[in-house]
């Protein structure tokens, strides 16, 4: 599983607000490394984007679940795995969800994940040049408390 975004991180506190915190001078120009360093490792810890941002995750082996040396589904069950847990979610949107290179529709969107309809495309016909899953979305949360706020602070500090 792979979930990457190329939208630049930003921290909900600004320069002057971690000045202010620590008494220095919103001129300093380490102000805005601290903040984008504390605010990576809050996004870390907490596996929630805090700024919304679009996000791509790619699932090269789904359906297929389990360990390395079990991989197939479970033989009595036959049941794929239709929820698709999305990292750093706290969704937004989702902007489009594809299998095999075919679009999904009639997808159910939660807070942190996406429910996939039955009857969606599970092989690649055995070549892999596609991923299995990819799903589009924007994630972030809205409002971001004062507390994760403060810890930004606080660990920029």
């Amino acid at each position: 599983m792979t979930a990457k975004t190329t939208d630049p991180l930003a921290s909900p506190v600004t320069a002057q607000e971690l000045a202010d915190y620590i008494g220095v001078a919103s001129t300093d120009p380490l102000l805005a490394g601290l903040l984008l360093s504390a605010t990576d490792a809050v996004i870390r810890l907490l596996q929630y984007d805090l700024e919304p941002r679009n996000w791509t995750l790619t699932l090269w082996d789904w359906p297929t679940a389990g360990a390395r040396t079990s991989p197939n589904l479970s033989p009595s069950a036959h049941i794929l795995k239709r929820e698709i847990d999305l990292p750093y979610a706290a969704v937004q949107s989702v902007a489009s969800v594809t299998s095999y290179g075919e679009a999904v529709t009639d997808f159910v969107v939660r807070e942190n994940s996406v429910m996939l309809p039955a009857g969606v495309p599970t092989d690649a016909h055995g070549d892999n040049s596609e991923p299995a899953l990819v799903i589009e979305y924007s994630a972030g949360l809205a409002p971001i408390p004062d507390g994760i706020k403060d810890s930004i602070k606080l660990l920029a500090a």
